[in-house]
């Protein structure tokens, strides 16, 4: 269970300088309800922009226009395919009531949508649950989980976060730990949080509910595997600390497959609920899923 957090050991890694995940997603105001922003090369994973990260800049924009700082529900389609660099997004106010704000924010680059996103935003909730129910399993305690290898020449989104992988629910391809359940399940299970150590602000689940490798992956299926949409619920802002995150995919048919994942931080409490929906392709994607297959 999520919640018995001991830190044995630290990764010590020589990354490059780069910025931080809030950093790498600021905007800056550029007109009423226009905002400029950086897909930062830091944060992306073999050249592609994370999806995680694009939502979370767009949800920084809302965020900025409408003065509210918790996103409860973050929907975004990927239209095209995004690049490093410089980005627009238009905000779009569609109702502003006394709980909640209904927005929508488009990313633009080279005149085009790149991300069309609806988010839901409000106050800052009270997470503590009235009811839960906590589905099983969740990842194992951070003290059992094995730490992704690093490898050589590898850049971009996989020195900007650690994971540490739960042994009966890591990769397949590249295990750093032999598989106690065996192959051909879609299921990813492990602790994720910033190289840095900076503390995970209410936007960090949305990056780290997607920072794992597509579950497919254990499938024997390999390769890119473009995001089509994805939703995110934020129910409540994590402690600081680690994020467990748990990624299950349910069907898969044809090219096209789903995956849902749940975010605790370190007190057990539940932070995001996501669910999307995904392509099998070996061309390049619409963004990058995760920091691709160790």
């Amino acid at each position: 269970m999520p919640g018995s957090f001991t830190r044995t050991q630290t990764n010590t890694v020589d990354a490059a300088p780069a910025r931080s995940f809030l950093e790498a997603t600021a905007v800056e105001s550029i007109g009423p309800g226009r905002f400029a922003a950086q897909v930062d090369p830091a944060w992306s994973a073999r050249g592609k922009p994370n999806g995680g990260l694009l939502l979370s800049i767009a949800a920084r924009a809302v965020m900025a226009v409408t003065g509210r700082p918790h996103p409860y529900a973050v929907s975004g389609s990927f239209v095209r395919a995004p690049d490093e660099g410089p980005v627009e997004i238009r905000v779009e106010v569609l109702k502003a009531g006394r709980q909640v704000a209904q927005v929508r924010a488009s990313l633009w680059q080279r005149g085009a949508v790149v991300l069309d996103t609806l988010i839901v935003v409000g106050d800052t909730p009270d997470s503590t649950p009235a009811w839960r129910e906590i589905p099983d399993p969740v990842p194992a305690p951070y003290a059992m989980c094995v730490p992704l290898a690093r490898q050589p020449g590898r850049t971009g989104l996989v020195e900007r976060v650690d994971i540490r992988y739960d042994p009966a629910a890591a990769p397949t391809r590249g295990n750093p730990v032999p598989r106690r359940t065996g192959m051909g399940d879609a299921h990813l299970r492990g602790w994720v949080e910033f190289s840095d150590g900076s503390a995970p602000d209410v936007l960090a689940a949305l990056l780290m509910a997607d920072v794992l490798p597509p579950s497919v992956h254990n499938l024997g299926l390999p390769g890119w595997a473009p995001t089509v949409q994805m939703s995110t619920y934020l129910r409540a802002v994590p402690a600081p600390g680690p994020l467990a995150v748990s990624v299950s995919g349910r069907l898969l048919s044809g090219r096209w497959f789903d995956e849902v994942a749940d975010v605790y931080d370190v007190d057990g409490t539940l932070v995001a609920q996501t669910r999307q929906i995904a392509l099998v392709a070996g061309r390049a994607p619409a963004h990058s899923r995760g920091t691709d297959s160790p």
